[in-house]
């Protein structure tokens, strides 16, 4: 492999059959299963994993290598039959008393990609701590070379080391112990859906057949190369179909999910998209607002300001974290926080999984607008009506990965006090460069986890001054 394998925000990324192969897969199972066994060592029990899968090139191959190697090392594995949304995967682990989990999953990379993500027990993202050891042992045996040993599927069943499982059935259970599916059923409502091929495909059909919501589904189909999308990401570019389904089929909005379907995205009414930092103040306030709950909200460095000037009105506290799930899972935990949200779209909240769950994420949204009897529109007034109405954007500049301390060191010694004519109040380098405003917008430069890109991300009152700080931030970066 020409680069050491690093795990990223959410996982490790490779090309298939260039970084992505079999070889490396049962690379990193065999590393996965010694340090399961060292922590058994250490007290833990007899360590068992769910392996999952979504809907790309040879996914259901790449899980099987997996759970070979895994299988010849006595690690117990539940093996999923069918392609499953990371959510399910992490649900069947807490289900199953599992140690963790392994998701073969590019999540929203392009067709050209495949990679893996590691759970924890809970169903989370593993710990840094965790991913950094793998990453030492991985290192350690691509040095030493030789293959893995293996264990055929069929003789690992025949031992009663593998089974293989239908995780669906109860993750749909505990949605509709979270939300009242019945009133959603029948709420006659016609919700319009992009699976955008991957392993979300069918679910909302499924949970919705028979009553009087509608539900039109598009891109259902498995289909690796993604037609006629970039890659499947629930963001504006890519859902200009589900936009006009949306208007041609009357529809109360449209929702997408990634590649995994851990993440969101949404079309109102009129066929535009809808920022996910709105999703995120919208989910929030429901939580608060109309289901009740209190306690602290998790954001990430990206995520909206609206989220400050709702807890704030609410009396709760909010935790800031890096960007990623496997920072944000245990602060969300340690606080027994009502939501922990990110600029993509990912959501996790209280009484679910310390992870992002993009169905269920939808749901909530939809039961928003049964409980409110209005549409999105008017859920959206509703939040300006206490929060003000804020403009968001992101820009991504490709960046080669070798360039990014250059050009954060780059922005950090620009010692700027302001920002398009605005007082710089606070900078914070949680997670690359945050400057907060005195007017309350906010700039960020920072790389991507997963891909070879600087993100400029920005916020504030219009979107003129959106503009105004992303570019600011783009002379600041140099590129």
């Amino acid at each position: 492999m020409p680069e050491r394998m690093r795990f990223g925000t959410d996982g490790w990324r490779g090309i298939i059959a260039e970084d992505f192969t079999f070889a490396a897969v049962r690379r990193v199972s065999q590393a996965l299963a010694g340090e399961l066994r060292a922590r058994l060592a250490a007290g833990d029990d007899q360590p068992a994993l769910v392996i999952g899968y979504d809907t790309r090139f040879a996914s259901a191959r790449f899980a099987a290598a997996a759970a070979e190697v895994l299988a010849a090392h006595d690690i117990h594995v539940f093996l999923c039959g069918a392609p499953a949304p990371s959510q399910v995967v992490g649900h069947a682990i807490v289900e199953q008393g599992a140690s963790g989990g392994l998701v073969v999953t590019a999540s929203h990379n392009p067709a050209a990609f495949s990679g893996l993500k590691v759970k924890g027990r809970t169903g989370a993202p593993a710990s840094a701590a965790f991913v950094r050891a793998l990453e030492g042992r991985i290192d350690a045996l691509e040095d030493a070379g030789g293959a893995p040993p293996r264990r055929g599927l069929e003789a690992a069943e025949d031992d009663g080391n593998l089974d293989r499982i239908d995780p669906l059935p109860s993750y749909l259970a505990r949605l509709g112990q979270l939300v009242d599916l019945e009133a959603l059923r029948n709420a006659g409502l016609t919700v319009a859906v992009d699976a955008m091929y991957g392993a979300g495909a069918g679910i909302l059909p499924r949970l919705f057949a028979d009553g009087t919501t509608k539900v039109i589904e598009i891109n259902g189909g498995v289909n690796p190369t993604f037609p006629n999308i970039r890659a499947p990401e629930p963001i504006a570019v890519n859902l200009a179909r589900l936009g006009r389904v949306v208007q041609d089929g009357n529809a109360s909005l449209g929702l997408a999910f990634d590649g995994d379907a851990d993440r969101i995205g949404i079309v109102g009414r009129g066929g535009a998209y809808v920022s996910a930092q709105t999703i995120f103040a919208l989910l929030a306030l429901y939580l608060l607002e109309m289901r009740g709950w209190s306690g602290p909200i998790v954001k990430a460095v990206n995520a909206t300001a609206m989220i400050d000037e709702l807890a704030a009105d609410f009396g709760v506290e909010v935790h800031e974290t890096p960007v990623g799930f496997t920072a944000m899972a245990p602060v969300f935990q340690e606080h027994d926080a009502i939501i922990a949200g990110e600029e993509s779209g990912g959501f996790a909240v209280r009484h679910h999984l310390p992870d992002r769950d993009g169905i269920l994420s939808g749901l909530f949204l939809l039961d928003l607008l049964v409980r409110r009897n209005t549409d999105l529109a008017g859920a959206i007034a509703a939040l300006e009506a206490r929060v003000g109405r804020w403009s968001y954007e992101r820009l991504d500049v490709p960046c080669r990965l070798d360039q990014c301390d250059d050009v954060l060191e780059r922005v950090r010694a620009a010692g700027v006090k302001r920002l398009a004519g605005v007082p710089i109040v606070r900078t914070d380098d949680l997670d690359g460069v945050k400057y907060t405003l005195e007017d309350g917008s906010w700039l960020l430069v920072r790389f991507s986890g997963t891909e070879s890109l600087l993100r400029l991300y920005a916020e504030a009152r219009t979107p003129e001054r959106v503009g105004e700080l992303l570019n600011r931030g783009r002379e600041l970066s140099g590129l």
